[in-house]
């Protein structure tokens, strides 16, 4: 008996929620169908308004680096632990890699050898022009145009008649005060007159004199003042560290002899510069040689050089960064590794960051981008300190966007100007002043209706109404009020009446009207009944302009500045 009067009862609360949902879809469809709305008034008023692009981030520090080596390596030094203060280049983690270190060892052994064949090679080049030796006179040329000849042949013979010599002869006990480079006086009996010459050579070996004495010979060479011959007698006299060394034996005046001329580098003789007879000075040309097989070889061992040298740079580099060091003065926000650890390369072993500055990046909606300028001032705010704002700056604006949410963004770096007790980590609001302006005349957002291109407001008040705003005339009167047919059954007062009106800075919440209107005019806010218990926002056809309610760093409403 129980169990049935419980199923009754359930069934008869089932019937009454059905009727009453029949009831209440019905009420409202009627509402709808009828075209019946309620409304709400506001009046229009002076004030400031002001246009921002608003959005949310989080608080970084401007410097933050992760910290990698180019190379893999086994930990062998820590010198920076988490949360430490550090300075540009002090040293976090140092690996140590010798197979990298003998790589490095071989490649500068290889590049000194490849320089070395180099300079050789030019030094072969510059070999190719051949050069008097000293001052003198050409005794036999062996080179014509068009020849090639051999390293080290033999292309002319020189002979510098300026100088005299004399083979002076002196016993092993004079030898022993006599060197190379002392003074000497050379008498010439023929002329009663003296010259003064130069010690050159010194021959310690003795060779058999008169009477089976020693002699050792000595070179002394002397400047021809013109005129003299050879085979002149001559008297020598050494001047040594106690006096004059007479010579126990001289000989007659006699030129050098000739001295022979080679190429160091065969070729093909491409010059002759002299004839035998010629009188040459020190480094004049006498034979030039060209040589195409060395031109190449020197461009083919300069590459080589060049490749070497960046081995080495690259090895170099590479093991600098087995010392990882701090790029800038900041804070130590984390060390990974461990002495002992084996690391690969380009594995992240520290990170640093400099909290001197502090930054935060919020995504703008593309259609309020280009109102966003590098050097413009934003606030910043956050939960975690009530009450507190702080200034910001923009440093970047990307200069490429990305989707999000469906609409397209680009992200914006703010500086902070003051930090106060800011931290990085923080999520924060940012909100950037696009267009403001005072004493404007405002009307709530919701007031404003759209219809294609142009704007309207539910106007209360009969003879204002009627004629239209103090900016119009009568002659727009005709467009500013709609029929009384289209107010039919609205549910709205036979007084109001629709009135077009110029749109200027719009924000989330409300709008300011430049044309239709005047202070102190009532206005009316419609919902139609679907709408009673939650108002519409956002655009569509005669209803409020878009841009309502909308939130996403900026709303997507038209805004002017």
């Amino acid at each position: 008996m129980i169990r049935r009067r419980w199923r009754l009862w359930v069934s008869l609360l089932a019937l009454a929620a059905i009727a009453w949902g029949g009831w209440r879809w019905y009420r409202q469809a009627t509402a709808v169908s009828s075209g019946q709305a309620t409304y709400l008034t506001a009046t229009v008023r002076k004030g400031p308004i002001e246009v921002n692009v608003q959005g949310t981030g989080t608080v970084k520090a401007a410097a933050r680096k992760e910290l990698r080596p180019g190379v893999s390596g086994k930990v062998i030094r820590i010198g920076a632990e988490k949360g430490d203060k550090v300075v540009s280049g002090q040293l976090l983690v140092e690996l140590e890699n010798e197979n990298l270190k003998l790589q490095l060892e071989k490649a500068r052994l290889d590049l000194q050898e490849m320089r070395r064949d180099f300079e050789d090679l030019v030094g072969k080049r510059g070999s190719l022009v051949i050069r008097a030796p000293f001052r003198g006179r050409v005794v036999t040329l062996s080179a014509t145009e068009g020849q090639r000849v051999a390293e080290n042949a033999v292309v002319a013979t020189l002979v510098d008649d300026t100088r005299l010599e004399i083979q002076a002869r002196f016993t092993p006990s004079q030898l022993k005060d006599i060197s190379v480079g002392q003074t000497a006086e050379v008498f010439l009996p023929d002329y009663l007159s003296s010259l003064s010459g130069k010690v050159t050579k010194v021959n310690p070996l003795g060779e058999p004199g008169e009477g089976g004495t020693v002699l050792c010979p000595v070179t002394i060479e002397v400047q021809n003042p013109g005129g003299l011959a050879e085979g002149t007698p001559t008297e020598v006299r050494v001047q040594g560290p106690e006096g004059p060394i007479l010579a126990a034996q001289t000989s007659a005046l006699s030129t050098p002899r000739p001295r022979e001329v080679r190429v160091l580098a065969g070729g093909e003789i491409v010059r002759v510069a002299v004839k035998e007879g010629d009188r040459v000075e020190e480094g004049q040309v006498l034979v030039t040689l060209a040589d195409d097989d060395l031109e190449e070889q020197i461009n083919s061992q300069r590459i080589r050089v060049q490749q070497a040298e960046l081995e080495v740079a690259s090895l170099e580099e590479q093991l600098a960064s087995t010392k990882v060091v701090s790029p800038f003065d900041g804070t130590v926000v984390d060390v990974s590794v461990a002495e002992g650890d084996e690391v690969g390369a380009n594995t992240t072993v520290a990170v640093v960051a400099s909290h001197d500055r502090l930054e935060v990046v919020v995504p703008v909606d593309e259609l309020d981008i280009s109102k966003v300028k590098i050097g413009q001032e934003a606030v910043i705010v956050t939960e975690a300190l009530p009450g507190k704002s702080f200034r910001a700056t923009v440093t970047e604006v990307a200069e490429e966007g990305y989707s999000q949410g469906g609409v397209g963004v680009f992200d914006v770096t703010l500086d902070l100007l003051d930090r106060g007790e800011l931290k990085a980590g923080m999520t924060v609001e940012a909100k950037l002043r696009i267009a403001s302006k005072q004493d404007a005349l405002l009307v709530p957002i919701e007031a404003v209706q759209q219809r294609g291109e142009e704007y309207y407001v539910w106007l209360m008040g009969g003879a204002h109404a009627q004629a239209g705003s103090s900016t119009g005339d009568s002659r727009d009167s005709s467009h500013r009020s709609v029929r009384s047919a289209d107010r039919k059954n609205t549910g709205l007062p036979p007084e109001a009446r629709q009135v077009r009106v110029q749109v200027g800075l719009v924000n989330a919440t409300t709008a300011e009207i430049t044309e239709g209107v005047n202070e102190g005019d009532q206005v009316l806010i419609v919902y139609t009944a679907s709408e009673q218990t939650q108002p519409r926002y956002g655009p569509a056809p005669g209803g409020p302009i878009p841009g309502g309610g909308q939130f996403f760093l900026g709303s997507r409403a038209r805004r002017e500045s």
